[in-house]
């Protein structure tokens, strides 16, 4: 078990489109709005992760760069 970092890094994408490629092809996002709209949350979902972005980007020369800390567990059989 150990703790990784993953950048998503788009050299050329804003925030907003990089949430949009989410919203239509990265599972875990596509999940998040499924279940807000079932729920009737889908523009306060948007709104907070327009507001997140931003705050988490740390690309310097424009483009996206947002760290993501995950737990990576391998099993053997």
């Amino acid at each position: 078990m150990s703790i990784r970092t993953y950048h998503f890094v788009s050299p050329d994408k804003c925030q907003p489109d990089l949430i949009e490629l989410f919203r239509r092809f990265y599972g875990p996002t596509m999940n998040a709005f499924e279940a807000a709209e079932k729920n009737g949350k889908v523009e306060e979902l948007h709104a907070q992760l327009l507001e997140l972005a931003p705050a988490q980007n740390i690309s310097n020369g424009g483009g996206s760069s947002i760290p993501a800390t995950f737990l990576r567990v391998t099993v053997s059989l």
